[in-house]
């Protein structure tokens, strides 16, 4: 068979399992992009293929990888106060107003 196009081309590739393998990591850097974009925001994903032929005589070897660089999805900070005891989530200047839980009793007192 002559090989006409990429299309054929990607067929034959390991079998068909490059093929297979890029569809797979592609549906996964669509997701990825949707879960850091979130409703209204943007994200970026890159897929880089990289096809080397070799020719040796009338034989050419064609060995093809690709790359995938996935958005990060954007973590909320937490803030925290250093103490000379260490990190505290309460602010080392505020007076603690003594808030506790209330438990109801049988009676509703």
């Amino acid at each position: 068979m002559i090989i006409r196009d990429a299309q054929q081309l990607f067929a034959l590739l390991e079998d068909g399992q490059l093929n297979v393998d890029l569809m797979h990591d592609i549906n996964d850097a669509m997701q990825a992009t949707r879960d850091a974009a979130g409703n209204k925001g943007k994200a970026k994903a890159i897929i880089t293929l990289k096809i080397e032929l070799t020719t040796s005589g009338v034989s050419t070897e064609i060995n093809a990888d690709y790359a995938v660089k996935k958005p990060k999805i954007k973590r909320a900070p937490t803030l925290f106060f250093a103490t000379d005891q260490g990190l505290s989530d309460q602010h080392p200047k505020q007076m603690d107003l003594g808030f506790r839980d209330i438990k109801k009793t049988a009676a509703g007192e």
